[in-house]
């Protein structure tokens, strides 16, 4: 069973932990078990809107798979 967005109830996309001492936050796609504790799951749009505090490092390790090209990927003129 897929979890809901801590903070809006929507299907979870992404697992988020959080590590205060180092001043680290990592995202995981929720498919995966994540290796540090987890302390909350996250919507698509959370997960892609999160702003870690100034100085923190964020580390994104989702698989996140873009739904359109550009014409200049593509190859298209």
């Amino acid at each position: 069973m897929v979890p809901n967005c801590y903070r809006c109830g929507k299907t979870a996309s992404a697992w988020m932990a959080i590590d205060y001492q180092n001043r680290r936050v990592w995202l995981w796609d929720i498919s995966i078990t994540a290796p540090h504790e987890v302390l909350s799951a996250l919507c698509r749009h959370h997960a892609d809107h999160l702003a870690p505090p100034i100085k923190w490092t964020l580390f994104d390790r989702r698989n996140v798979t873009e739904m359109f090209q550009s014409d200049k990927e593509s190859g298209a003129a």
